[in-house]
């Protein structure tokens, strides 16, 4: 019982009531609080005592363990340091990664006071994620009530009391209403007052709302075909002015490049509305490959399902939204619910991972990159800038990864038919067609030994990979042993596969594939691998990274035909890094007035890193630095007709095989294993293990970990 007081005063910042029978010996060190105390053989009694106590919330902060840790500066409190206590509320938001340690959270913060009001709209928030809207609704109170003329906030809590059920509906518009006094202006409080009214039937309001949130916010293609559909709605018989409006839209979403889900859920509306359903049904099943959580795809189904309501092509509008709502519960789509329905954390905890067949349950990835076979050129005659070689206190890399990965002594125990094995550039140091020979007979041997079939093999080129003597003869050919030596590794069949935009017949007279052409794109029942070109400018005078426009372009259209479900578990692979490293650049020149910086990462890195968010990307693998990095990444944008989608991880290799002239000091070779452990992916749940191994620039050293990670969802 003692231990549990000590556990309790420790961790609670809320009311702690002892009780103890007469004659009980009281410990000193407790001696000092409140005990109400019962007599034996009536323990009964006390009950009354008690009941006042909770009220009367005496001593509620008399808390000798608190009180030492606030002292030690090891916990907060928000009345005597309201400046730390919000830092700590919102650190231990960030770090929750299950609906549990979120409400723990508000359990702890509960009891303070004063309280942050952002720092518990961020924490509702997190909750809504896990449609934890009851507690999400009690937090928002409590922040309404300590800022009560921020709109924002106001606006939250009418939110998620709509998604409370048709209970709190009057109070949510309550909440809308209070917002708009205070910002009448504001496009996401009246777009969410449309909502309301259109959940209700109130069409005419729900246009106004979406008429006057239009004018403020013209781009929005949410809350235009919003009110299209209002605009139909109203008056079935006579939807003119509703599919005018459809109608731009349509012409809008079809001009776009960018893969988003939302995009084409609006776009296939439109195209049934004005009864082009094929077009249609084209937009929705894009939108199912694209979803994480297939919301779109319920929305859509609702407004159609709103139609064949109304009347409104309504035998047509009711197959159209079973259709839609099927994709929705696709295999690999994420599991549905009404948004009135409240989750529980116990049965999202017991959903169980979807096994991806062709790879096993889940693939696990060995990352590899820059291993640099070749040599540089000196004086003194060339240098090998491979650093494993067969001699007496040295094997070649290849029998290395065996040892990693096969036999009874190996480190890695998964097994073999779920390894994907990927090497993001820089296979070789000079890009000549004897250094791709050497490259071509190490991934023989990997293959062979570790029982990996070449459809598994993932490859894109790196800086070093460009033969720049070439280029300056001829640009177009720069790629040239490059693409022969992956034709020769693939195969010519499985080479047209892997790269179905290269359409060169390998004559040297005839024209050469663009370096936006080189995209690698591999698909097997859960899993997506894209492989883009980041050397498109590469020359002998030209070394830093870019993608373009045209190549993103090029792989939303592969992405497309390749198909898949909102399930899908996609990983991008390219070579240089999206973002800076933590680490100072010297000058590259101290007479010149040149800016310093790394002038190697993508230059349009930012275009590339939003792109391939919004194309539901998991995973970014790179290499180039010959050094690791691993990040977590989001882009936020202003745009209230879209959600958020899920963190980019991006993973960045070290240099798994080049000798130590080419690492910095204390850097060791390297490469990383990421390991899938829930497919598809889910907020909160485990989702990746990443694991660094390294091995020191000594003769004899063995690879160790030097790092291991469990990301979240």
């Amino acid at each position: 019982v003692f231990y549990e007081l000590g556990i309790r005063h420790a961790i609670s910042t809320g009311l702690t009531v002892l009780i103890a029978a007469h004659g009980t010996p009281i410990p000193f060190d407790i001696a000092h609080q409140r005990v109400l105390l019962y007599p034996r053989d009536e323990p009964q009694s006390v009950a009354p005592a008690l009941i006042a106590a909770v009220h009367a919330r005496v001593d509620e902060t008399a808390n000798p363990v608190r009180s030492f840790l606030e002292r030690l500066g090891m916990t907060t409190n928000a009345s005597t340091d309201a400046a730390g206590f919000a830092q700590d509320l919102a650190n231990r938001v960030e770090r929750a990664r299950t609906v549990e340690q979120l409400l723990a959270v508000w359990g702890w913060a509960r009891n303070q006071a004063p309280l942050p009001a952002l720092g518990l709209l961020q924490l509702a928030e997190r909750l809504s994620a896990y449609s934890a809207w009851p507690a999400s609704v009690e937090v928002l109170r409590r922040a309404v009530a300590l800022r009560p003329d921020d709109f924002e906030i106001h606006r939250a809590l009418g939110w998620h009391l709509r998604h409370l059920g048709s209970g709190s509906e009057a109070e949510a518009l309550k909440e809308f209403e209070r917002a708009l006094m205070l910002n009448p202006h504001d496009p996401e409080t009246l777009g969410m007052m449309g909502g309301l009214f259109k959940r209700q039937g109130r069409y005419a309001e729900a246009a106004k709302c979406y008429d006057n949130a239009a004018r403020v916010s013209s781009t929005s293609a949410y809350i235009r075909v919003n009110l299209a559909a209002m605009r139909v709605l109203e008056n079935p018989a006579a939807p003119e002015a509703g599919l005018l409006l459809y109608r731009e839209l349509l012409e809008k979403q079809q001009g776009s490049i960018e893969p988003d889900p939302w995009a084409e859920v609006v776009a296939g509306e439109a195209a049934f509305a004005l009864s082009r359903d094929d077009v249609a049904l084209r937009h929705f099943r894009q939108a199912a490959a694209l979803t994480r959580t297939g919301e779109e795809l319920r929305s859509a189904a609702d407004q159609l399902a709103l139609f064949a309501k109304a009347g409104f092509r309504a035998e047509d509008a009711k197959r159209m939204s079973d259709e839609v709502r099927d994709l929705r519960g696709a295999p690999g789509s994420a599991p549905a619910a009404s948004e009135s329905a409240l989750v529980s954390s116990t049965t999202a905890a017991a959903i169980p991972a979807v096994a991806i067949g062709a790879v096993g349950f889940a693939p696990v990835i060995i990352h590899l990159s820059d291993i640099h076979f070749g040599s540089k050129p000196s004086e003194k005659g060339p240098v090998a800038m491979h650093r494993f070689r067969d001699d007496d206190w040295e094997r070649p890399l290849h029998e290395h990864l065996v040892s990693e990965f096969g036999g009874k002594s190996a480190h890695f125990k998964q097994e073999h038919d779920r390894f994907i094995l990927v090497v993001s550039g820089d296979l070789t140091y000079q890009g000549s067609r004897e250094e791709f020979k050497q490259v071509f007979e190490f991934l023989d041997s990997v293959c062979k030994s570790l029982k990996i079939p070449r459809e598994r093999v993932f490859l894109v080129p790196g800086n070093h990979d460009v033969h720049w003597p070439s280029a300056k003869e001829d640009m177009a050919t720069r790629f040239d042993y490059y693409l022969l030596f992956l034709r020769k590794f693939y195969g010519d069949a499985l080479f047209r596969q892997r790269y179905p935009l290269v359409a060169w017949d390998f004559d040297d007279g005839s024209a050469r594939p663009a370096p936006e052409d080189l995209i690698a794109i591999y698909r097997q029942d859960g899993l997506l691998i894209a492989g883009l070109n980041s050397c498109v400018y590469e020359t002998e005078q030209h070394h830093y990274g870019f993608v373009g426009g045209r190549q993103l372009a090029k792989l939303k259209t592969l992405i497309e035909e390749a198909g898949g479900s909102a399930g899908d578990v996609r990983v991008a692979v390219l070579h240089h890094h999206l973002h800076p490293f933590p680490e100072p650049v010297p000058p590259r020149n101290k007479n010149s007035d040149e800016v310093w910086q790394d002038m190697s990462t993508i230059r349009d890195a930012g275009l590339v890193e939003r792109n391939l968010e919004k194309a539901g990307f998991d995973l970014v693998l790179h290499g180039h630095k010959h050094k690791a990095q691993l990040r977590e990444t989001l882009v936020h944008e202003q745009n209230v007709s879209k959600s958020l989608p899920p963190r980019l991880f991006v993973c960045g290799a070290g240099s798994a095989g080049v000798n130590g002239t080419e690492l910095e000091h204390s850097v060791a070779n390297h490469f990383a294993v990421i390991e899938f452990l829930q497919v598809p992916r889910r907020p909160g749940a485990e989702f990746i293990a990443v694991e660094w191994r390294e091995i020191a620039l000594l003769p004899g050293a063995e690879w160790t970990t030097s790092r291991r990670w469990v990301l979240n969802g």
